[in-house]
C-alpha cells in the first residue's frame, strides 16, 4: 500500500507547482511560462521521487524543500513581473496552502486506519477541486489584487513566512501516529488557524483595493469633468468664432457688391484674391494621414499654441495603423495633455513641445517637453503625479502598451521629459 503513498506524495508536489504557477503574475506570455515550468518540473520531480523512495516518508518535507521549495522558487522569481514581497507572500501562500491539503489529508488517513487508500483518494479529490475553485473563482481576484496594489504586501509575507516554516517543523509523516489526545488538538487548532488568518489577510486586501479603485474612478471622473469644461469652453470659443466669421464676411459680401454695382471690376477682382489669400491662410494644417489622429493633433497643437507653447511635429502616420485608432488617439491625448501641462508652468519663452512619428519599420513615437521641479518615478519607472488628479493619463498609457507588448520608456535628459512608445 505504500504505492498509494508514494503518488500522493507525488500529486502534491506537482501540485504545489501548479497552484503558484496559476497564481504568480509572470512578464512573459502564458505559452512561454508554462512551457518553461513543466521543461524545469521534468527534471525536479524525478529527483525527488527517487530520493523520497530512497529516504522513505519522514524524509519527505526535506526533499521537498531542496528539490520543490528552492528550486521552484529560483525559477518563478527569474519569471515573475513583480520582484517585491507580492512574489514572496504568492510563494509562501501556496506552499503553505499545499501543505495544508497534506496535511488534512494525512489526519483523515490516521484517523481512518492508517491504510493509505483514504490518503490517495482524498488527494485525489481534494487537490482538483481546489485547483478548479482556484481556477474559477480566485485566480483573476488574486492577480487584480497584485496589480492593484504595489506596496504593503512585505507584512503580510513575514506572517506567511512563518506559517510555512511552523507547517514544516510541526507537521508529522503519515506513518507517525499521535501520541495522545493533545498532539491531535494542537493539529486540529493549527489546521483551523493557517485558513481563518489568510481568509482575514485577503479579505483586508481586498477591501483595499476596493478603496483604492473607488478613488481612482473619483479621480478619473474629476478628470473628465474637467476635459469636458475645457471642451465646452473650446466649442463655445469655436462658436463665437464662427459668428465673428459670419459678421465679417457679410460685411466682405456687402463690399463685393458695392464694388460691382460701381462697375469697379479689377478692384473687385484684386479684393477677391484677396480674400482667397486669407481663406487659404487659416486653412487647418493636415498633420496626418489616419482622420481620428490628425483631429486629435490640431486639437492638442491649438491648445499648445494657445497657450503659447512652441510645437516642432515630424509626424508619418497613414490612414491604416497596426493597431486602433481610437485606443492609440487615447494615448496621444494623454501624452500630450500631460506634456501641455507641464509647459504651461514654465516662463513663455521656455515653453515647447515636440512630437516625433514613424510607422516604419515599426509604429514608434517620441513626445518630449521641457519640465521645472523634480520628477519622481514609482518602481515600474512611471512618473508619479506632481498634483492631485493627474497621473491617470500615464495609467491608461501603461494599459495601452502592456496590451499591446509595447515597449515604454520615460526618461529625463538635460531638463527634458521624454515618453517614448515603440510597437
Amino acid at each position: 500500500m505504500t504505492l498509494l503513498r508514494d503518488i500522493s506524495a507525488f500529486l502534491s508536489l506537482f501540485f504545489s507547482a501548479v497552484v503558484f504557477a496559476l497564481l504568480f503574475r509572470s512578464k512573459y506570455p502564458p505559452r512561454r511560462t508554462w512551457l518553461t515550468i513543466f521543461a524545469i518540473a521534468a527534471v525536479l520531480l524525478p529527483i525527488g521521487l527517487t530520493l523520497f523512495a530512497l529516504l522513505g516518508e519522514p524524509y519527505l518535507m526535506p526533499v521537498t524543500l531542496f528539490t520543490c521549495t528552492l528550486p521552484s522558487l529560483v525559477l518563478f522569481y527569474l519569471l515573475s513581473k513583480y520582484r517585491d514581497g507580492r512574489f514572496f507572500f504568492t510563494f509562501c501562500l501556496s506552499d503553505t496552502v499545499c501543505i495544508w491539503l497534506m496535511q488534512v489529508t494525512n489526519l483523515l488517513d490516521r484517523l481512518c486506519g492508517g491504510t493509505y487508500v483514504v490518503l490517495f483518494l482524498s488527494r485525489l479529490i481534494l487537490l482538483p477541486l481546489f485547483g478548479l475553485l482556484l481556477w474559477k473563482k480566485l485566480r483573476r481576484p488574486y492577480l487584480e489584487l497584485q496589480d492593484s496594489l504595489p506596496g504593503g504586501w512585505w507584512t503580510i509575507t513575514v506572517i506567511a513566512a512563518l506559517f510555512y516554516l511552523l507547517l514544516l517543523t510541526t507537521s508529522l509523516p503519515v506513518d507517525v501516529p499521535f501520541e495522545d489526545r493533545q498532539e491531535l488538538v494542537r493539529a486540529l487548532l493549527m489546521l483551523l488557524l493557517m485558513p481563518i488568518t489568510y481568509l482575514a489577510i485577503l479579505g483586508s486586501l481586498h477591501r483595499q483595493m476596493l478603496y483604492y479603485e473607488a478613488r481612482n474612478r473619483q479621480d478619473l471622473l474629476s478628470a473628465q469633468v474637467s476635459g469636458l469644461e475645457s471642451r465646452i469652453g473650446a466649442a463655445r470659443a469655436a462658436e463665437e468664432s464662427v459668428r465673428i466669421e459670419r459678421h465679417d464676411l457679410r460685411h466682405k459680401l456687402l463690399t463685393v457688391e458695392d464694388m460691382l454695382r460701381r462697375g469697379e471690376m479689377e478692384s473687385t477682382l484684386a479684393y477677391i484674391h484677396t480674400l482667397q489669400g486669407e481663406v487659404e491662410y487659416t486653412r487647418p494644417e493636415k498633420w496626418c494621414e489616419n482622420p481620428l489622429l490628425d483631429a486629435v493633433f490640431s486639437a492638442y497643437f491649438a491648445q499648445a499654441e494657445a497657450r503659447k507653447i512652441r510645437v516642432r511635429a515630424r509626424l508619418s502616420l497613414p490612414e491604416e495603423l497596426p493597431v486602433d485608432a481610437a485606443e492609440l488617439s487615447t494615448v496621444f491625448a494623454n501624452a500630450l495633455e500631460n506634456a501641455i501641462h507641464a509647459c504651461a508652468s514654465l516662463p513663455e519663452g521656455q515653453r515647447e513641445l515636440v512630437c516625433t512619428c514613424i510607422s516604419h519599420p515599426s509604429l514608434m513615437f517620441e513626445i518630449a517637453n521641457p519640465y521645472r521641479g523634480p520628477l519622481r518615478f514609482d518602481e515600474h519607472g512611471l512618473p508619479l503625479a506632481q498634483t492631485p488628479g493627474h497621473g491617470i493619463g500615464t495609467r491608461s498609457i501603461a494599459a495601452f502598451c502592456e496590451k499591446h507588448d509595447a515597449c515604454c520608456v520615460y526618461e529625463t535628459r538635460d531638463g527634458w521629459f521624454h515618453l517614448k512608445i515603440a510597437l
